[in-house]
């Protein structure tokens, strides 16, 4: 596989996991019975219903069709959540169920975002090197609001420790250039 077809399988990949979270998200959003919690669900359907249409606006751009791909984690991590979410009867349990999946499905895009950002360069595609960066940090954004909801869900649950709830951590790191991420990925042998 080349990198060209690389980048083109995870630009698909995204555009199918896109349509299925416009379906998905609102579903969530309506389960979610914290209003903050409600309001990022809302936010991030607006984001993926954005994100689709940039995803196909790059494909055209690259004069691909869009190819059905295998989103198996995707599909995976909503059977899971609709199997959890129909045994809890608890508000704050359901709440958590609901973040839990926000989260996991936005730690499974993120990567993919990222990737594909890494290979719009790789492959020099000048639109995708200017939308894909963008993307990336509203997922990173995503990301960093769910893990705090989930804190504050975990917390209502009666958690008292950071120990008692798992939550995604992101660090923000500044942007570096190319040379200088080269240089930190293949360091000297003689440093």
């Amino acid at each position: 596989m080349t990198l060209r077809e690389f980048y083109i399988a995870d630009l698909g990949q995204l555009r199918d996991a896109s349509q299925r979270m416009v379906l998905e998200w609102p579903l969530l959003a309506a389960r979610a019975a914290f209003p903050a919690l409600r309001s990022a669900l809302d936010q991030h359907y607006s984001d993926t219903q954005l994100q689709l249409v940039q995803i196909e606006s790059l494909l055209a751009d690259l004069e691909e069709r869009p190819r059905p791909s295998q989103t198996e984690v995707l599909t995976g991590l909503l059977a899971a959540w609709h199997l959890r979410h129909a045994q809890l009867d608890r508000t704050e349990s359901r709440d958590l169920c609901v973040v839990s999946t926000a989260l996991a499905v936005n730690c499974q895009s993120f990567t993919v975002f990222g990737e594909a950002a890494t290979l719009a360069a790789a492959v020099n595609h000048v639109e995708g090197m200017r939308v894909l960066p963008a993307m990336v940090e509203i997922q990173h954004t995503s990301l960093q609001r769910l893990g705090e909801l989930k804190d504050d869900i975990a917390t209502q649950l009666g958690a008292t420790s950071i120990t008692q709830w798992s939550t995604v951590l992101i660090p923000v790191r500044s942007p570096r250039t190319h040379a200088t991420a080269q240089a930190s990925a293949f360091p000297s042998p003689l440093t």
